[in-house]
């Protein structure tokens, strides 16, 4: 019944956000590619606008954060407190919908939620997630997943791309980092959504600069 409850839930929401898809596609259907991703508010050849930020430089569209900061308050307080309370614009809302329909198992623990908490975050996170966001960081993970839905932010194409430089020594072999996913153990600003590699710096090196 808790299911069946909360699939009617989300199916309706659905409905709610399905203008802003429609919206979000034909703002992409108007623009160039940028770094071999096709998606929204790219500016083909501006180099000098793209280059600085780990996630693409400065944001053209909202100042300087790369991603919208976390402002749902439930979400922080029943996620925020077990892990960093990630931007719901580093994943699609296909994901998130994954991710929040599997709590029993969350990543190896049980983080399941109250039901009526469980829709309200599911809720905040889909309408704040890539697919939706006009922040550029989002705006290139989305674009860069060609359809698939990644339950980690780690595996989406884009954050690949910018991390791969990253010699290994320097995070999983670093016991003060261990793995990518800590985003706020290298990037000094990723509570306030900036992850400009200027502000990179990693536990017991010099600061980061590729």
């Amino acid at each position: 019944m808790k299911n069946s409850k909360l699939k009617l839930s989300m199916m309706f929401f659905a409905l709610t956000v399905g203008l802003a898809a429609i919206a979000g596609q034909a703002i992409a259907d108007n623009d160039g590619d940028d770094d071999g991703y096709r998606g929204r508010g790219y500016n083909n050849g501006d180099d000098d606008n793209r280059k600085g930020g780990f996630f693409g430089g400065e944001n053209r569209f909202r100042g300087k954060a790369d991603v919208a900061t976390v402002a749902g308050v439930l979400y922080k307080k029943e996620c925020g407190s077990c892990h960093f309370a990630y931007q719901p614009g580093l994943l699609p809302s296909r994901s998130w919908e994954k991710i929040m329909a599997g709590l029993e198992d969350h990543f190896g623990d049980n983080a399941e939620l109250l039901e009526e908490d469980q829709v309200e975050i599911t809720r905040y996170l889909i309408v704040n997630s890539a697919d939706y966001s006009t922040y550029k960081a989002s705006i290139k993970i989305s674009s860069s997943l060609a359809g698939s839905s990644p339950m980690r932010i780690t595996e989406t194409p884009y954050f690949v791309k910018e991390h791969n430089e990253i010699p290994v020594r320097m995070w999983k072999n670093n016991p003060k980092v261990k793995s990518l996913s800590y985003c706020d153990r290298c990037h000094t600003n990723a509570k306030a959504g900036s992850f400009n590699e200027h502000d990179v710096k990693i536990p017991g090196f010099e600061q980061w600069d590729d």
